[in-house]
Order: C-alpha cells, then structure tokens, then sequence
C-alpha cells in the first residue's frame, strides 16, 4: 500500500473520500488513535496530518532482533516487513540456519505491516528451513495479520501462536 499525503481535503471527492477511509481502517486496526467515536470527515481534517505522520514514520523504521538459544533462535521484528527489511530478516535467517539452528520462532509483535514481498520472504524462509527438516513458529501477530497468514496456507508449514513463550514451547 502506497501513501499520498492529500492536501485538498476541501474537495472530498469519492477517490479522496476513499484513500483516506483505507488510511483511517488501517490506523485503526493497529490501535494507533481510537477515531471510531467520530464521523470520518470530522476526523480527517483534525487529524489527517498527524495519521500521515504517524504512518510513515512507521513505515521507514524497521530493526531485526535475534536471541539465540541452545536449541532455537528467536527473531524479533519491528517495523514495515517491506522488501527492504524482509531482505535483512532472509539474510539473518539463512546465517542462523547455515550455522545448524532449525528452529526460528519469528516474533512480529512490533511488526507494524507486512506488503506481498514481505510474504513471500517469510515463504521463502520457511522453504529453508522444510530442506533443513526445520520448524518456523511465528508469534505476535496482529488480528488482520493472522488471518492473512491463514488464509495464505502458511499456517499449514509454520506454528501460529499468540506469544513467544507458546511458540517456543511448541517448536
């Protein structure tokens, strides 16, 4: 998803109307303000500014965390898992599975939003790991997320648990 910052938000036009509905669903499904008390074009126009703010500071921050353990490494992510960081998270997980470790817990906790490359990345790490007899478990995700994860069948190739400490237990 691309955002546009609109600075005509006198013209209220369908399209408009629109994009700014798909960034106001998206705020508030990651609980970023509780808007949902006012109408939309009130909204909008208080808060348009800071939602863009909000967003696209997310969107440029990204960091990969990995504890590794005896038996299983934990990676953390925060951010946008774009082709920018999901490229980072491969490479990471690639090195933890050439050194032997096979079970990878990935915790998208602060995981703010996942794009199809991000996706297909994750794929692609759990084919690594199916070649290397492995198990990914994947922890933290949001709501939107896990029914994304569900309905792409990656649920049937990677645990899908609400915390880290379950999604290791289960590795």
């Amino acid at each position: 998803m691309t955002l546009c910052r609109l600075d005509d938000l006198e013209a209220r036009s369908e399209p408009v109307r629109r994009i700014y509905e798909s960034v106001f669903k998206c705020v508030v499904k990651r609980d970023f303000f509780v808007l949902y008390q006012f109408s939309f074009l009130r909204v909008a126009r208080r808060f348009t500014v800071g939602i863009y703010q909000e967003v696209s500071g997310l969107l440029d921050k990204f960091d990969i965390q990995i504890r590794e353990a005896q038996a299983h490494a934990v990676i953390e992510t925060e951010g946008y898992l774009n082709d920018a960081m999901g490229e980072k998270l491969a490479e990471q997980a690639q090195a933890l599975i050439q050194k032997g470790c096979t079970q990878l817990v990935i915790n998208l906790e602060k995981t703010t939003l996942i794009n199809s490359i991000g996706i297909s990345i994750l794929i692609e790490i759990i084919e690594a790991l199916t070649e290397h007899n492995g198990t990914l478990n994947f922890c933290g995700l949001s709501a939107t997320q896990e029914r994304t994860f569900r309905m792409m069948a990656i649920a049937k190739y990677a645990g899908i648990f609400p915390d880290e400490e379950s999604a290791i237990a289960n590795l």
